[in-house]
């Protein structure tokens, strides 16, 4: 990568269930999400993914699904929330535009509760999206039930910094939220 000059990094990086497989996101010249699998070559992905199209947008963070490893969820420059199945190829099947006022740094898949994704980004804000499927005939999508308003609850509001990474405990619920001017709120 150091010798090639359009090459850039890679933004994150989450292990599949499977120890020899991971996914990495970035904005890379050959895509912007890679599915590498070490025990089958360590010269190339095996699979890769670019964003709407061959855009240039960049993927700032991946968690895998806790339960089907197939789905991915991303967070991009745009300040969209992606959700990705790796066998249907290069379109995210769910996705929420201007999730954030910019870029989105982290997200989780809540554990117990798959259908719940927590995401932070530039704008200081977290937030908790749901997204519920009917199978593989209708596409999934994000609820815009009322109680979320656009799809989403504000769980920790904006802190005067951009939030840049999130956890959240499937057993109590917890949110942790950590901020630029070191400031972590639970």
């Amino acid at each position: 990568c150091n010798t090639t000059p359009n090459c850039t990094a890679y933004n994150d990086v989450t292990f599949m269930t499977n120890p020899n497989s991971f996914v990495v996101v970035g904005d890379r010249p050959t895509g912007q999400i890679e599915v590498w699998d070490v025990a089958a070559s360590c010269d190339r992905p095996q699979l890769t993914f670019t964003h709407d199209n061959h855009s240039r947008v960049r993927q700032n963070c991946v968690a895998r699904h806790p339960a089907r490893n197939e789905i991915l969820a991303t967070g991009s420059s745009e300040g969209s929330v992606s959700i990705w199945d790796l066998r249907k190829g290069d379109t995210p099947f769910v996705k929420m535009q201007e999730a954030h006022a910019g870029d989105v740094w982290s997200l989780r898949f809540h554990t117990q509760d798959p259908g719940t994704i927590v995401s932070v980004g530039e704008d200081g804000n977290a937030f908790r999206w749901s997204y519920v499927g009917a199978g593989e005939k209708t596409p999934e999508r994000f609820t815009h039930s009322p109680l979320f308003g656009r799809a989403s609850q504000q769980i920790v509001g904006n802190h005067g910094s951009p939030a840049n990474s999130v956890d959240i405990d499937g057993m109590t619920d917890a949110v942790a939220v950590a901020y630029d001017m070191g400031v972590i709120v639970c």
